[in-house]
């Protein structure tokens, strides 16, 4: 199990009473939780972490996953994302940096882009390796043709992308 998620709105919300707060509480709450809670309540084995890079959290999760898949660590991997925004804390401090988009819409990969959009979400797939899904006569709803992961270094800000290095890391994911 990957899951990806890195803000944890829900814990600083449900935990604002000190008195109210017990062990459960705690480790119910924390993201890094997420993935292993999954695998214990479905007695699943393997590999089982959360995932934090901030916006690419899903992104890399998917990544690994797929590359555990390939290496044979694992025969089914179920993959996900999370995003809840309960609090105004987040949207406050990155409105003070600058980094929200004036438009309140995203122009990904555009001339137009003028920084992002918070938004709210949750997703989870089930992968299989092609061999395995095939004999499961699985479903098959759509294939990973390639993933890649990357950092941009140093560009024109910390909250900007390079636009060379988004071609590199797609050009490696195509590859």
């Amino acid at each position: 199990v990957y899951s990806g998620a890195c803000f944890s709105d829900h814990q600083s919300a449900t935990t604002s009473e000190p008195d109210s707060i017990d062990g459960r509480e705690m480790v119910g709450n924390a993201i890094s939780m997420i993935a292993n809670r999954i695998s214990y309540t479905f007695d699943f084995k393997g590999p089982s972490c959360n995932i934090d890079t901030a916006c690419s959290s899903s992104l890399v999760a998917l990544h690994l996953a797929c590359a555990a898949l390939e290496r044979g660590e694992c025969d089914t991997a179920i993959v996900g994302g999370v995003n809840i925004i309960i609090r105004p804390e987040g949207s406050i401090y990155f409105s003070g940096i600058g980094a929200l988009s004036p438009t309140g819409k995203c122009h990904t990969f555009s001339k137009d882009a003028d920084r992002y959009v918070r938004r709210e979400g949750a997703v989870a797939f089930v992968l299989q390796r092609a061999d395995m899904a095939n004999k499961h006569k699985n479903h098959v709803r759509a294939w990973i043709r390639g993933t890649a992961i990357n950092h941009d270094g140093k560009s024109n800000g910390f909250t900007a992308p390079s636009g060379s290095a988004q071609r590199s890391v797609m050009l490696d994911a195509i590859s």
